[in-house]
C-alpha cells in the first residue's frame, strides 16, 4: 500500500520547480482545509463510508500535501484504490498528478500529496481536494485528525495560516421529541444525538399555557423547567411534553359598609371570564367602585379574559346628609314613627337613635363634618 518511495522523488523535484516561483508571501487569508462531513455516522461494521479533505476560500490550488490520524480500532483504508484525487481537480482542465500515497493502518496515519505543473491557476473558493473510503471495523466514537499540511497556488506560492477543522465518526442514537398541541419544542421529531453525549431541548409554551410535565420513555423527567437536558445518551429514547392552561384566583373581598352576593373566591382559566358579583351597601351607604385588580362601577360585576391573580375590593362611601335626615332623627326623639325605608346613620353602632346621630346629622347638613369612605 505505500507508494511513497516511487513518489518521492518526482514530487521532491516538483517542489524545487515550485520554490523557483516563490516571491512572497501571498495575501490571501483564512484559508482553511477541512474534512468533510464534519461529523460521520459509523454504518455497520464491514461497510464502508466516505470523508472528503476540502479546501475553503482558496485563490487557486497548485500542489498540496496532508495527512490524516484515524483510530485502527474503528477504521481502516483498505487499500490505494480507496484515496483518489476529487472530482473538482479532475474535471478542472488542469491536470493533477499524486506525488505521495502513504496509508498505514497499524498506526492509524495516511499521507496524500499531489501537484500540477504550469502557471495557469487552477479551482479556487471552495475546493474539494481528495475524496476517501474508509472501512469501519468497530462501534466506537473517534477522531479524523489534519496533519502536516501544506497548500500552494499554481505559482508555488504557498499559504499561510492556514485553519484546520478535523473530522469525527460516532455512533448516533434517535432521540424522538414530541409535544401536545399547546406548545412547541426544538428541536423536535427524529433528532440525531452522538453516543455519550448531552441534547438540550427549549421548551416553549403557548400564551397561557405551562409544562405540566415532561416524559422520557413514558415515564415522568420529573422536572418541568425548560431547557430540557438529557444528559449522556447512549440509547434510542423519546422525549415529551404536556401542557396545561393556566388558572388564576380571584378573589373579590367587602370589608364594610355593604356585603357582596356570589362566589367571592374563584379560579379562572385563562382568557375566560369570572363569574358574576353584585354588591349591597348597608344602610347609610352607597357602592362607589371597585379597587385592587380592577377598577370600575359595574355592579353586577363580571371580570372578562382572565390573564393574572386578582384581589378586588368593595369601596363604599357615606350618603350625603340632608336636612330631612335631621328632621327625621328629631321626629323619632320625639316619639314620632317613621315610614319603613328611611335611612337613618348609626353613627357609634349602638342600634340606637340619640343625641351622637343627631349631632352628626345636623354637622354635615351644615357643612362642618366630612363624609366618611368605606373601603
Amino acid at each position: 500500500m505505500n507508494r511513497k518511495n516511487a513518489l518521492n522523488r518526482p514530487f521532491s523535484f516538483f517542489l524545487i520547480i515550485f520554490s523557483c516561483f516563490i516571491i512572497s508571501t501571498p495575501s490571501y487569508s483564512a484559508t482553511t482545509i477541512k474534512i468533510t462531513p464534519e461529523i460521520t455516522e459509523l454504518p455497520s461494521v464491514g461497510k464502508t463510508l466516505i470523508i472528503n479533505v476540502e479546501a475553503e476560500n482558496i485563490a487557486d490550488v497548485g500542489a498540496f500535501d496532508f495527512s490524516i490520524n484515524y483510530d485502527p480500532a474503528v477504521i481502516i483504508i483498505d487499500g490505494e484504490s480507496s484515496v483518489s484525487l476529487s472530482s473538482d481537480l479532475i474535471n478542472s482542465g488542469k491536470t493533477y498528478n499524486i506525488a505521495n500515497l502513504d496509508i498505514d493502518n497499524n498506526a492509524g496515519k495516511m499521507e496524500f500529496a499531489a501537484y500540477s505543473l504550469g502557471s495557469t491557476p487552477g479551482p479556487g473558493g471552495r475546493v474539494s481536494l481528495a475524496d476517501i473510503t474508509f472501512t469501519v471495523q468497530n462501534h466506537i466514537n473517534s477522531y479524523l485528525t489534519l496533519q502536516n499540511v501544506t497548500l500552494m497556488n499554481s505559482l508555488g506560492n504557498q499559504y499561510f495560516d492556514i485553519l484546520q477543522n478535523n473530522g469525527q465518526v460516532v455512533i448516533t442514537h434517535t432521540m424522538t421529541a414530541t409535544t401536545d398541541a399547546d406548545g412547541t419544542m426544538e428541536p423536535s421529531g427524529k433528532v440525531k444525538v452522538i453516543h455519550g453525549s448531552d441534547r438540550q431541548f427549549i421548551i416553549t409554551p403557548d400564551t397561557g399555557y405551562h409544562i405540566s410535565d415532561i416524559l422520557v420513555d413514558g415515564f415522568s423527567a420529573g422536572t418541568t423547567s425548560s431547557p430540557y437536558t438529557f444528559r449522556n445518551v447512549t440509547d434510542d429514547h423519546t422525549v415529551s411534553v404536556k401542557f396545561d392552561v393556566n388558572t388564576y384566583d380571584i378573589t373579590f373581598e367587602s370589608i364594610s359598609c355593604g356585603s357582596i352576593a356570589g362566589e367571592t373566591t374563584q379560579r379562572v382559566q385563562h382568557g375566560q371570564s369570572s363569574s358574576g358579583v353584585s354588591v349591597t351597601s348597608d344602610q347609610g351607604y352607597e357602592f362607589i367602585g371597585w379597587a385592587g385588580g380592577y377598577t370600575g362601577t359595574e355592579n353586577p360585576l363580571v371580570i372578562d379574559n382572565v390573564t393574572e391573580d386578582m384581589n378586588i375590593t368593595a369601596r363604599y362611601e357615606m350618603k350625603d346628609m340632608t336636612l330631612l335626615d335631621a328632621i327625621s332623627v328629631l321626629q323619632i326623639l320625639c316619639g314620632i314613627t317613621l315610614d319603613n325605608g328611611t335611612d337613618i346613620l348609626d353613627v357609634n353602632n349602638d342600634s340606637k337613635i340619640g343625641i351622637e346621630e343627631v349631632i352628626y346629622i345636623l354637622q354635615t347638613v351644615s357643612g362642618n363634618r366630612d363624609n366618611i369612605t368605606c373601603n
